[in-house]
């Protein structure tokens, strides 16, 4: 194939809704009507690859009449409003090499390469951010294939 180092998938969603049972709807408008997502994954012979990954969430309205009690922390939280649309990058880099006899890799994560400021669901919480994780994984082999992930995470 030409290009066998590369491939890509795109997806998309619309979403529309209608419900005869009026004390549904409110439930039903949190769901947004259009999803989005394109992603190229790059993977060469030398073990590098990489995948950059693009996520479009059109605007979500949350009933207002939905709130609930933190209790253990006296915290009254109200649901509702509108989470805005957003378009985020994400990209990750990685090798895959042997490490005795078997597979390994590590890779960097980025989400949110941009640092767009969005938030999913309007319950009085901070916008999400960029976060960055690295990951190392190694493959035993012993009846079966088991995979150990660990992930260090930190905050841009």
């Amino acid at each position: 194939p030409f290009l066998s180092w590369l491939t890509g998938v795109v997806n998309y969603t619309h979403y529309e809704q209608w419900n005869e049972d009026v004390s549904d709807t409110d439930l039903l408008l949190s769901t947004p009507s259009n999803i989005a997502n394109a992603e190229l994954r790059v993977r060469f012979k030398n073990g590098f690859n990489s995948n950059l990954a693009l996520h479009y969430r059109g605007a979500t309205q949350w009933s207002p009449v939905l709130s609930y009690n933190d209790i253990p922390n006296g915290i009254k939280t109200n649901l509702g409003g509108k989470s805005k649309n957003y378009l985020i990058a994400n990209v990750r880099l990685g090798y895959d090499f042997k490490f005795m006899k078997n597979d390994a890799a590590v890779s960097l994560n980025i989400f949110n390469l941009a640092d767009t400021r969005y938030s999913d669901y309007p319950v009085d919480t901070a916008e999400v951010t960029r976060r960055i994780t690295a990951g190392f994984t190694y493959k035993f082999y012993n009846n079966y294939l088991l995979p150990i992930r660990a992930l260090i995470a930190f905050m841009a």
